[in-house]
């Protein structure tokens, strides 16, 4: 277990194995770990980074392990909706799943979640609450009113 620094609180990374189990938003376990803090810094500054420790999709159902291997693709600066992510796993009608398999999500920030809306541009949920999804967007340049992802700045 170690943890991150974070601008909107800390981050915690369970892990076992050199392979990621769980990332906890706003929690402290075990020891500060500085380059933890540099990656997700680097993913706050909108860029591509390749992790040290990897997500371990294995011990998770075969349908949300296909969608958050698939929301891993919707890179820095770009968002995607809950339908659009179903199609893509091809399951064109299972965006409410998406929905629940992104609502699990045992790897925020890392599986990049934030990044997936309604088709309405609404912001839809997040694990850390809806006023962080909307900062990690804020950082990532797109601008938000009224709850709705407006355009890219």
């Amino acid at each position: 277990m170690s943890y991150a620094v974070m601008p909107f609180g800390n981050v915690s990374v369970l892990w076992r194995n050199r392979r990621m189990v769980r990332i906890e938003l706003n929690r402290t376990y075990g020891r500060r770990d500085r380059m933890l803090e540099e990656e997700l810094a680097a993913v706050l500054r909108g860029q591509q980074v390749p992790f040290r420790l990897q997500p371990d999709f294995e011990a998770l159902p075969e349908f949300c392990a296909r969608v958050l291997r698939e929301c891993v693709q919707v890179g820095p600066g770009r968002i995607a909706t809950y339908r659009e992510l179903a199609e893509r796993v091809g399951s064109p009608y299972a965006a409410r799943a998406v929905g629940q398999a992104l609502a699990a999500n045992p790897f925020p920030l890392v599986v990049p979640c934030h990044r997936v809306i309604r088709s309405d541009m609404r912001l839809g949920g997040f694990t850390g609450g809806l006023h962080m999804k909307r900062r990690l967007l804020q950082i990532e340049g797109w601008r938000i009113a009224s709850g709705n992802v407006v355009s890219r700045s």
